[in-house]
């Protein structure tokens, strides 16, 4: 899978990282230890299939780390674990950058890490949002049925117009 240029893949097996070539001396001696754990002073961040968290990396910048987990009924076999010779964290990298690229406004994929060959484990590393709010979050908080309508409605509608909806992704080679 071709990475964007503005991406590196640095690796050191079993791992490797695709990591924006400004961020390469920032993550990836971090990126790339044989298990990742969370750097000093990274705040836990409640996330929605499990743990994420936050940090502060040179220059101020903040990010968010947050591990590939599974969700329903496969997390009860293999929580982590992932199959298959394109991994997921490297295809969202890609795709990310791909709907950045067209407009969408979606938080920025700086590196994505895996672990493994064709069974990996993978992790994302994504500028955060200040004060962003998620769909589900926002849908959650509306006062009534009405208002989540017109929520979801309007984040339909956005997406849609960015590019003829979710056959955005059809057109990228490889994936």
């Amino acid at each position: 899978m071709k990475v964007p240029a503005a991406y590196t893949v640095v690796r050191a097996a079993p791992v490797r990282a695709a990591i924006r070539r400004d961020l390469v001396p920032a993550l990836g001696p971090w990126l790339l230890a044989p298990r990742l754990v969370p750097p000093s002073g990274a705040e836990a961040v409640a996330a929605g299939r499990g743990g994420a968290y936050r940090t502060t990396l040179p220059g101020e910048l903040r990010v968010v780390v947050r591990p590939c987990r599974r969700g329903g009924v496969v997390a009860r076999l293999a929580r982590e674990t992932y199959l298959g010779w394109r991994p997921r964290p490297l295809r969202e990298l890609v795709v990310t950058a791909e709907v950045r690229r067209r407009g969408v406004a979606a938080a920025e994929v700086l590196a994505a890490r895996v672990e493994g060959g064709f069974a990996y484990r993978g992790a994302l590393v994504t500028a955060e949002v200040a004060d962003a709010t998620t769909l589900i979050d926002a849908l959650r908080h509306a006062p009534d049925g009405a208002a989540r309508g017109a929520l979801a409605g309007l984040a339909g509608r956005h997406i849609v117009e960015q590019d003829g909806g979710y056959e955005l992704v059809a057109d990228l080679p490889g994936l």
